[in-house]
């Protein structure tokens, strides 16, 4: 394999939608793949994969449109502009219900005269595509798959990019319709969310028809089977402490394992190397931050900046990030005055930096974090978006570069 070559493998192996990304290196997902098929095969369910940023939902709906077996798949990525007409256009263009058979036109040799050709149909063919489709048009076309052999599987990504509650509200009745009527047609609804309901919102009369699936973070396995499957496939081999900090400051999220190991694997191909070693690495970590959404770096100054004099609000946002947090991604104040003692060398009282904390829940510094009332006497804090969280230990850990030692 040549240098060019390899750059290229680099970025298709560390894509997100990559076709390479299989079940190799998704082993944790299987509980969730089960949960999937077990819903396709029980006639009239449906599915939600709900879950927080940067955990591998996409990834995971790419798998599914392209491995699974049980059922004829089609996919779309939902945006802010989508219309309920547009996205069911997309995939009526993709749901074939048979065939059609034609005289070939053209020169014929012999007594070749009546050959005819085989032309695949799809719904999107009987569609006038001039007429906006609405909800009935949508569950009468639906109809026809009732008379398709075997099931099918219809995905819908990142499902929380549509603002329009019309449209959610006709995909809930759409549900609906599904599981009273056709039972060979799977609807799968991928977002961001804590629950169904922030994706549906709360129709009760589909609740008995949606299962829900939750997508956490990777873990440590999970995320090191990424770096590992790439390295292989390039011919390469990481040393064991740069493949450890690619797994921790991944934080569970496979959105940093791809920036980390895409770019330390490059930083170690432009010095003709076939082993990625902790220079490499920590090369990588600079240009990984340099290329992170660019909405999160600005997010990060938003939190740290001040025009006062020696501030804490940088440190206590390490410390918040740094801080092991609990099952629910939450932590204490009392959490974070230990980590600023023992790790930072600060001797002062959770009172010093409760104004900072108070801060980084308001507006004026992002809403970075929010704070969680357990009890009356007892609150807890959380990072709004735990990418962002991920991304302060990146900065911290840039500013203090990892040795062979």
């Amino acid at each position: 394999m040549t240098r060019d070559d390899k750059i290229i493998k680099v970025h298709e192996l560390y894509s997100p939608s990559a076709p390479i990304k299989s079940e190799n290196i998704f082993k944790g997902r299987i509980e969730q793949l089960k949960k999937i098929n077990e819903a396709v095969i029980e006639k009239g369910q449906h599915m939600v994969i709900f879950g927080e940023r940067g955990v591998g939902k996409t990834s995971l709906a790419n798998i599914i449109e392209m491995r699974y077996v049980g059922a004829i798949t089609a996919k779309i990525t939902c945006n802010h502009e989508s219309t309920l007409d547009g996205l069911w256009k997309y995939i009526f263009k993709r749901i074939p219900i048979g065939y059609q058979y034609q005289q070939k036109i053209g020169f014929q040799s012999n007594d070749n005269s009546n050959e005819t050709s085989k032309i695949l149909v799809t719904i999107s063919d009987l569609i006038d595509q001039n007429k906006q489709l609405n909800i009935d048009d949508i569950t009468a076309y639906l109809e026809l798959l009732a008379k398709v052999d075997g099931n099918i599987l219809l995905i819908f990504d990142e499902f929380d990019q549509i603002s329009e509650k019309t449209i959610i509200n006709s995909f809930a009745n759409i549900i609906k319709f599904l599981s009273d009527n056709i039972r060979n047609v799977t609807i799968l609804i991928v977002g961001i969310g804590s629950s169904v309901i922030d994706l549906i919102g709360e129709h009760q009369s589909i609740e008995r028809c949606i299962r829900q699936i939750f997508l956490g973070v990777m873990t440590d396995v999970e995320l090191s089977e990424i770096v590992s499957f790439a390295t292989e496939s390039l011919g390469m081999t990481i040393k064991e402490k740069p493949m450890n900090k690619i797994v921790e400051y991944s934080s569970g999220f496979p959105h940093y394992t791809h920036l980390l190991g895409k770019y330390s694997t490059l930083e170690a191909i432009e010095n003709n190397d076939n082993i990625i070693n902790v220079k490499y690495f920590n090369k990588a970590m600079e240009d990984a931050i340099e290329n992170v959404n660019e909405s999160i770096k600005n997010l990060y100054k938003k939190a740290i900046l001040s025009t006062k004099e020696g501030t804490l609000f940088k440190d206590v946002l390490i410390a918040c990030a740094m801080v092991k947090a609990d099952e629910h991604s939450t932590f204490r104040a009392t959490d974070v005055e230990n980590y600023l003692k023992e790790k930072m060398g600060y001797d002062k009282s959770v009172q010093a930096f409760q104004y900072h904390l108070g801060k980084f829940c308001s507006s004026e510094r992002g809403s970075v974090l929010k704070k969680i009332v357990v009890a009356k006497s007892r609150t807890r804090y959380r990072f709004e978006n735990p990418l962002f969280k991920a991304f302060v230990r990146l900065k911290y850990h840039n500013e203090h570069p990892i040795s062979d030692n």
